[in-house]
């Protein structure tokens, strides 16, 4: 996929986006095989900007030098910890709105 996009096929980067949406069928077509699912999260969510505790949003954390959040709640953890734990349950809220 890099070489074709790299060699001038007029297509560019379009030629990764498409081998991204092969790949993201083909995995969702090998989950629902074994009865597994596959849920998409918006990519505007604030996953970074959440706290997973209190939910309170941080507006500094659009700064991405920042690399940990400190919440008035006293948590303190990495801004990708944070960020995986809210992609997490965002995802299950949006299994268990569809179920």
């Amino acid at each position: 996929m890099r070489s074709m996009e790299n060699h001038g096929f007029g297509n560019g980067k379009a030629t990764l986006d498409n081998g991204y949406g092969m790949f993201l069928s083909m995995l969702e077509y090998k989950l629902s095989d074994r009865n597994k699912y596959l849920v998409k999260v918006d990519k505007w969510f604030p996953s970074s900007q959440i706290c997973h505790r209190c939910g309170k949003i941080h507006h500094e954390m659009k700064n991405l030098q920042i690399r940990t959040m400190k919440c008035d709640c006293e948590l303190t953890s990495s801004r990708d910890q944070n960020a995986a734990i809210n992609i997490l349950n965002g995802g299950l809220r949006i299994l268990t709105k569809s179920a």
